[in-house]
């Protein structure tokens, strides 16, 4: 996935999200360890900010990114290449959750994980 200091951080969210649709990636103000949460007070507010107002010193390239790519490994690179600093979500009924437990897993079994979550939830409401 590319990414451009003119793209707004809700630009990069959409395009995750259109790839992994019951994933979600969220910006934070700080870094977080591997395997541990983000603190909701962290999170950036403002989804219209660019890349380059989020990180003065952002650069332009191409972050690594496909089914098999990690939860812990995607928000790895982030923060290495790019300086910004993103949590993995997954949808869970009608809730979003922090991915912290499964970071070693693929994006793939996230958004089955996800996908079997709804179903159950849906198969619950009948």
């Amino acid at each position: 996935m590319n990414l451009y200091a003119t793209d707004r951080i809700t630009d990069v969210k959409d395009r995750f999200q259109a790839l992994f649709p019951l994933l979600q990636l969220r910006f934070y103000q700080i870094s977080h360890e591997p395997g541990h949460s983000s603190a909701h007070r962290d999170e950036i507010p403002d989804n219209n900010l660019t890349l380059i107002e989020f990180n003065p010193n952002f650069t332009a390239g191409e972050i690594p990114l496909d089914e098999d790519t990690t939860a812990g490994q995607l928000e790895m690179s982030f923060a290495s290449m790019f300086g910004l600093y993103v949590q993995v979500f997954r949808k869970a009924g009608k809730h979003w959750i922090q991915t912290t437990n499964t970071d070693e897993w693929p994006l793939s079994r996230q958004q089955a994980a996800a996908a079997d979550t709804a179903h159950f939830f849906d198969n619950i409401r009948r």
